[in-house]
């Protein structure tokens, strides 16, 4: 029964958005997304085994604006589906910790990703629904070029958590304020665990168990310069928290009453000139060890922008990651570091097609060395 009301209530709500969309269409109320990202990658050396892969991701969805459809002021539905497939190179051939590729997900052929509402209030927004950490969470313009997974999730959050981030959702409730035209503050609060999509095919058993599962909280500030200002810079600083018992990682007879991680990152943008734009990027983490897998986590990178092409549309960046993490052996728990170099330049062929090439260099333990090489295609039709 509950299966079916829900299934019910996203149909209507599709249906009603959609229907919306014949008169409004042009005053941008309705604003459809379909994009395909595709990736072939090789492992020259290292890992289990050499082999060229092919992953795949299509993203469609649309949102709709409630004022410019002429229903009420401050609203946006969004809604919003995936269809992935590939292995994975790093589930089956390099075995890193960070997944260096951040389409990877396996062979799915739907995903329900976004169905939530938004409603802004003046300087106060709240949302509510099917949603993910990665549309408002450690958002940074710089690090969104790249395809290493952690720049946009980072690990201490992605590999000791269950929480709604690429390609699984959950049922979350989020609330930002804009202090004033530079600062803002975000909180969420998620379910305590997300579902398996191994074992829900269409990610449709959204859990909704506070009791059970625990609840999820996330806490962020953050600052961002005025867009006329050189050099442009931003920085934010968050906090996570899980209510549930969490055991040690150590300790097998012991266990912890909830779990907490601090981050933060920054960026700054100190060239421009006709055209032509450089910055800076820094990001950094930490869970509490004794119950976390992923320790510590930091970053530092560089990005540039219309260097190499004459229609300046170009993007290239070089970034350095290093995980810190906890590793279940024959002798015991043992620390273990990664790192992570990747180094791309983005190209735009035209409006809709975007061609990436990109370098990979990963150390693990025990002195292991992978490297690795991407093309990465992209079509953005809306």
């Amino acid at each position: 029964m509950v299966g079916t009301l829900k299934n019910g209530i996203v149909v209507i709500l599709c249906a009603v958005c959609i229907c919306s969309a014949g008169y409004a269409q042009d005053e941008k109320a309705f604003l459809p997304k379909v994009s395909y990202t595709g990736d072939v990658i090789n492992n020259f050396s290292g890992g289990g085994r050499r082999s060229l892969q092919y992953m795949g991701l299509l993203d469609v969805g649309f949102q709709l604006n409630t004022e410019a459809a002429r229903w009420w002021k401050g609203g946006t539905f969004s809604a919003e589906v995936l269809s992935t497939h590939g292995k994975g190179v790093s589930a089956t051939t390099i075995y890193d910790m960070q997944a260096i590729c951040s389409i990877e997900a396996g062979n799915h052929a739907l995903l329900a990703w976004e169905l939530w509402y938004h409603q802004q209030l003046g300087r106060f927004g709240i949302r509510g629904g099917l949603m993910n950490i990665t549309d408002d969470f450690m958002c940074q313009p710089f690090t969104d070029a790249f395809s290493g997974s952690s720049y946009g999730t980072f690990p201490t959050l992605s590999l000791n958590y269950s929480l709604p981030n690429y390609p699984t959702a959950g049922l979350g409730l989020a609330a930002s304020y804009q202090i004033n035209a530079n600062w803002s503050a975000l909180t969420a609060l998620f379910n305590g665990r997300v579902a398996d999509i191994d074992e829900d095919r269409f990610n449709m058993k959204w859990r909704a168990n506070p009791r059970k599962d625990g609840v999820l909280s996330m806490t962020e500030l953050k600052y961002v310069s005025d867009s006329t200002q050189f050099p442009a810079h931003m920085f934010g600083i968050g906090a996570v928290y899980h209510n549930k018992r969490f055991p040690s990682i150590r300790d097998v007879e012991r266990s912890y009453a909830n779990n907490y991680t601090f981050y933060a990152f920054g960026e700054h943008d100190f060239y421009q000139r006709e055209g032509r734009t450089a910055g800076a990027f820094l990001q950094g983490s930490y869970a509490v060890k004794n119950r976390n897998v992923a320790y510590g986590y930091s970053a530092v990178g560089l990005i540039a922008s219309g260097f190499f092409s004459r229609s300046r549309t170009d993007v290239a960046g070089i970034g350095l990651t290093q995980l810190y993490y906890q590793s279940a052996e024959e002798d015991g728990v043992r620390d273990r570091t990664e790192h992570t170099i990747e180094v791309f330049v983005r190209y735009n062929l035209n409006k809709y097609v975007t061609i990436k090439p990109t370098f990979y260099t990963i150390f693990s333990h025990p002195k292991t060395v992978v490297t690795a090489a991407m093309v990465e295609f992209g079509i953005n039709l809306f």
